[in-house]
């Protein structure tokens, strides 16, 4: 399960929810609207649990990012999910 980000818009900030039911291995990334991958925030095994992160409208790179929609995507052995956030500066 991946929660609708918080708060959607955003400015500086936004809190990223997701729950698994099992261990599995797990990626979450950012992504830009034209399929660009922004960030990796996870891209390990994680335990059966909820989680929940915070993205800072950065890059790998650490820069900030420009305004504009971005897509979250968590994939698993199982499913991928996706979800879409606005950042307006």
């Amino acid at each position: 399960n991946l929660s609708p980000c918080y708060p959607n818009p955003f400015n500086s900030s936004t809190v990223l929810q997701y729950e698994l039911p099992e261990e599995m291995q797990t990626t979450l990334q950012i992504y830009s609207i034209t399929g660009q991958k922004i960030k990796t925030l996870v891209d390990s095994s994680i335990p059966a649990g909820k989680y929940s992160l915070i993205w800072d409208g950065t890059d790998d790179n650490d820069s900030h990012v420009s305004s504009g929609v971005y897509v979250v995507k968590l994939s698993t052995n199982k499913y991928t999910i996706t979800n879409k956030m606005l950042l307006m500066k």
